[in-house]
C-alpha cells in the first residue's frame, strides 16, 4: 500500500515515520523548500531560539518515536514548576482569595459542564467557576494554549471529547474519558538542541524509505487521485491551505461552499525572543501570564532560562513573549518590540538594553476554536466518511482538527 502525504509539517512528517514503521512505501509532498513547517530552532551568539512551540508533553508513543530516530529529550528544570500570573501590577503564583479559588475549586468538583444554548466559554466558565477564577486564571492558562480570549472559543469546540450528554462536573467529564493508563507521567520535555533536532532526526529516519518531493504544491484532490491512484492519502496542511484544496476540487467543492475565506477562524500570533544581562523578575519559574484587563498587551512571556537547560549562554538570560490575535495581526515586528520593551519595562521596572531580540511571525496561522471551527470540522468528518464509502482513504491532519498542542498533533499522526 502507497501512503501519499501532502505538507511536510510535523504532522506530515510523523506520518511519513507511522507509515515506514508500518513497510509501507510513502511519499511525501511539500510546497516549499524546505521541511519542519513552524517548528524550528535557530542558535544565535546569545542562544537557542524556538520559532513556534518550546516543547511538546511526553508519551509513551512519543517516547517510543523518539528511541526509533535516535533522539533523547531533556526534561524541565525544577525551577519551572512555578508558573505566575500578572495581577495589579504584581507577579503572583495565585491571583485570587482563598475564598475565590474555593468557589472555583467548588464549580471544578460539583457543577454541571455542560453548555446551555449559545453560552460560549466565557459565559459557562463564569457561570461554573465564578468571574473572578475566570478572568485572573483561567482566561490566561487557556490564552497561553489557544492564544484565544474566552469569549472566542467554543466550550464543545476545546473540549471535543467530552461526553456532552451527560450532565457532570467537569472533574467527572475528565475523568470518565481518561484513557487506559499511562506507563509515563505528562511531563514536558524538548531536546538538547532545541525543538528543531526532533524535526531534523525524523528527516534522517525518512531518507532510507520515504520519497520527499519539495517545492511541489497540490492544487487538487484529483491531482493527488490522478498522480497516486489507490493510494492511501493524508492531507497535513495549514488550515487555509486546506480550505483552498477542497475548495478548488470538485468532488468537495459543495461541501465547502458554506464556508468564505475571509471567515475562516485564523489568527496571528507572533513571537519574540529577547536575552538580556539581569533577569525579568527575581523568581525563578516558567514564565507569567497577563490577564487581558491588565496594561500589559502580552498573553504571556517564558521564561526560557529556567525552563530547560542549554537554553542561553552564561551571563545571558533569555525570555520569549506572545502576542496574538488583533495586535498580532494588525502591529509589524518593529511595533511590537517596541511594545514589548514597554511591557517588560512594566514587569521588571527598569529599562534595559537587549542584548539581542529575534521575532517569529505568523500571521493568520492558528485556528480559533470557536463554533465555526466546530463546524469545519464536522464538514470534514463527513468529506472523510464519503471518500471511505468509495473505497478511498484520506485523512487530514493539523492544529485544526480537534487539538492544538504538539502532543496531539503527533498523537493524531501516529493514530489516523
Amino acid at each position: 500500500m502507497e501512503v501519499v502525504i501532502v505538507g511536510g509539517g510535523i504532522s506530515g512528517l510523523v506520518s511519513a515515520y507511522k507509515a515506514a514503521k508500518e513497510g509501507k512505501k510513502a511519499v511525501l509532498i511539500e510546497s516549499k523548500d524546505k521541511l519542519g513547517g513552524m517548528i524550528g530552532t535557530t542558535s544565535t551568539s546569545f542562544g537557542i531560539v524556538e520559532s513556534a512551540a518550546n516543547g511538546l508533553i511526553q508519551t509513551d508513543s512519543i517516547l517510543d518515536l523518539c528511541k526509533d530516530i535516535n533522539l533523547t529529550p531533556i526534561y524541565t528544570n525544577a525551577a519551572a514548576k512555578k508558573r505566575y500570573f500578572w495581577s495589579k501590577g504584581k507577579i503572583k503564583q495565585i491571583p485570587v482569595s482563598f475564598l475565590e479559588l474555593l468557589r472555583g475549586l467548588y464549580g471544578f468538583f460539583f457543577k454541571e459542564f455542560t453548555p446551555k444554548e449559545n453560552e460560549s466559554m466565557k459565559d459557562i466558565f463564569f457561570r461554573v467557576f465564578g468571574e473572578t477564577i475566570s478572568l485572573n486564571i483561567i482566561e490566561p492558562a487557556f490564552g497561553g494554549i489557544y492564544a484565544s480570549a474566552l469569549e472566542e472559543m467554543d466550550p464543545q469546540t476545546v473540549f471535543s471529547d467530552l461526553d456532552w450528554n451527560n450532565q457532570k462536573s467537569l472533574y467527572r467529564k475528565l475523568k470518565s474519558k481518561k484513557d487506559k493508563k499511562r506507563s509515563v507521567p505528562a511531563k514536558l520535555i524538548s531536546f538538547p538542541s532545541g525543538m528543531g533536532e526532533l524535526i531534523e532526526k525524523l528527516i534522517v529516519f525518512l531518507e532510507k524509505n520515504t520519497t520527499v518531493l519539495l517545492n511541489q504544491r497540490i492544487n487538487s484532490i484529483e491531482e493527488i487521485q490522478n498522480r497516486y491512484p489507490n493510494a492511501e492519502i493524508k492531507i497535513a496542511l495549514p488550515f487555509h491551505s486546506v480550505y483552498h484544496l477542497l475548495k478548488d476540487s470538485e468532488v468537495t467543492e459543495k461541501k465547502v461552499s458554506p464556508f468564505s475565506e475571509s471567515d475562516l477562524p485564523l489568527q496571528s500570533i507572533t513571537s519574540i525572543t529577547v536575552f538580556s544581562k539581569s533577569k525579568l523578575f527575581p523568581s525563578q519559574g516558567f514564565g507569567i501570564l497577563f490577564p487581558k484587563n491588565e496594561t500589559i498587551r502580552a498573553k504571556g512571556v517564558l521564561s526560557n532560562t529556567d525552563i530547560f537547560p542549554g537554553r542561553s549562554k552564561e551571563g545571558v538570560f533569555s525570555e520569549t513573549w506572545i502576542y496574538a490575535g488583533k495586535i498580532a495581526k494588525e502591529q509589524s515586528l518593529e511595533g511590537l518590540i517596541s511594545i514589548l520593551k514597554q511591557d517588560r519595562k512594566q514587569v521588571s521596572g527598569k529599562e534595559e538594553e537587549l542584548s539581542g531580540v529575534f521575532g517569529n511571525e505568523w500571521k493568520q496561522s492558528f485556528p480559533i476554536y470557536d463554533k465555526r471551527l466546530r463546524f469545519w470540522n464536522e464538514t470534514i468528518d463527513e468529506i472523510e466518511k464519503e471518500f471511505e464509502n468509495k473505497g478511498t482513504s484520506i485523512r487530514f491532519l493539523g492544529n485544526y482538527r480537534r487539538g492544538i498542542g504538539l502532543r496531539n498533533l503527533i498523537e493524531s499522526a501516529l493514530r489516523l
